[in-house]
């Protein structure tokens, strides 16, 4: 008795990707659909619209040593595991101030992930194992970078910000892989050149939609109390700047990060609040639930910075009733669910080594990110 093709169908969009790869073995039928774009399109469509198949990549940035882990968040109490990588990591050169470290991942979409050295970008594919190398094509120091995808030319995109020495201006690459090239578009005036050290080199772009968005420090306000939105459209390559919330609190306010949260475009302001009392920090967490409009700005939750030192929130459940929290405490990182409802946090180990109570160490810059494991192809004119 033969199985109809819309059965097999709908039974592979419920298989998690590492199980798809095994029936390209079964028959050339079998390989056929499983490679087929249209196959590959509907599986990332089902993991996005149910919230399935998403891994937490953490970059260890320990030169020579540095590994990159993945943790399941199908799976409760699932562990770190370290990853097998197609290429090398290659460590930025040793700059005065700095120790060497391994290159960064800088960007994530639709189970592809972007990752940059010294010697430039790798775009890679974690379940399916494959890989592209692309030489370096910019110049100078990077000041802000991200990977996207261009609906309309369906094509992925990675963006290069960097900054020569004697120019005031920065420069702008693109690389398409579609073209699998690269290309120099308009310079940026936007950021001050400020800051730099402190601040930018921490930076993930928020990807929501096809445009990706930074929090910058703009040229007219020359300190981070007047941060702005900075987005860049992927399909028509232009910058332009998102409305922030207007709030008033008492204290001092900065707009420290923007993030992707279910697909919305979220912040962090850090709060610094004095009273005859009390100094203390907090975090305040926004999201912008219809994408542009700034009455749509909706405070999501308030978060102590003593217990939670700087909180960023990564993404939801499934039901949407919690938030991941990435939190670095001196050398340590920590991981807690946040229930928007009690307030209440639980925090998770994936870093813990099994049998005891021990925690691997692992040196991180950045905040961790969210990839959808998918069979995302990466030849060029995808």
């Amino acid at each position: 008795m033969s199985i109809p093709c819309d059965v097999i169908l709908d039974v592979l969009l419920l298989l998690p990707v590492k199980s798809i790869l095994r029936f390209r073995s079964l028959s050339k039928y079998f390989c056929r659909m499983i490679d087929c774009p249209t196959f590959i399109d509907f599986h990332l469509n089902h993991s996005s619209k149910t919230g399935s198949n998403r891994s937490l990549m953490v970059n260890d940035v320990t030169a020579g040593t540095g590994s990159i882990y993945q943790i399941d968040l199908d799976s409760p109490g699932s562990h770190a595991v370290e990853l097998a990588l197609p290429f090398q990591r290659v460590p930025f050169p040793l700059v005065d101030g700095f120790k060497p470290r391994c290159g960064e991942i800088f960007g994530s979409c639709n189970g592809l992930v972007a990752l940059r050295d010294d010697e430039g970008i790798t775009l890679w594919n974690p379940s399916t194992a494959k890989h592209r190398a692309v030489p370096k094509f910019w110049t100078g120091f990077v000041w802000l970078e991200g990977f996207g995808y261009d609906a309309i030319a369906k094509d992925y995109k990675a963006i290069i910000i960097s900054k020569e020495d004697n120019e005031k201006h920065l420069r702008v690459m693109v690389y398409s892989l579609k073209a699998d090239s690269w290309r120099r578009i308009e310079d940026l005036y936007t950021p001050t050149t400020e800051h730099f050290w402190t601040y930018y080199p921490k930076l993930y772009s928020a990807l929501v939609g096809s445009s990706l968005h930074w929090a910058v420090v703009p040229r007219s306000g020359h300190d981070l109390l007047n941060n702005i939105i900075l987005a860049f459209d992927l399909s028509t390559e232009k910058f332009r700047e998102v409305p922030s919330p207007k709030v008033e609190i008492e204290g001092v306010k900065i707009l420290k990060k923007v993030m992707e949260l279910g697909g919305c475009l979220s912040l962090t302001y850090d709060c610094h609040h004095r009273s005859r009392q009390n100094n203390w920090l907090y975090g305040d967490i926004w999201i912008m639930k219809k994408y542009g409009v700034e009455s749509s700005w909706t405070r999501l939750f308030t978060i102590p910075f003593c217990f939670y030192p700087k909180a960023t929130p990564l993404c939801f459940t499934n039901k949407g009733d919690k938030v991941l929290l990435f939190c670095e405490d001196g050398i340590r990182i920590l991981f807690f669910w946040y229930d928007l409802k009690s307030s209440d946090t639980q925090r998770i180990f994936p870093f813990r080594l099994p049998g005891t109570g021990n925690t691997k160490y692992v040196c991180v810059t950045r905040a961790s990110i969210i990839c959808t494991r998918s069979l995302v192809p990466l030849h060029a004119h995808v």
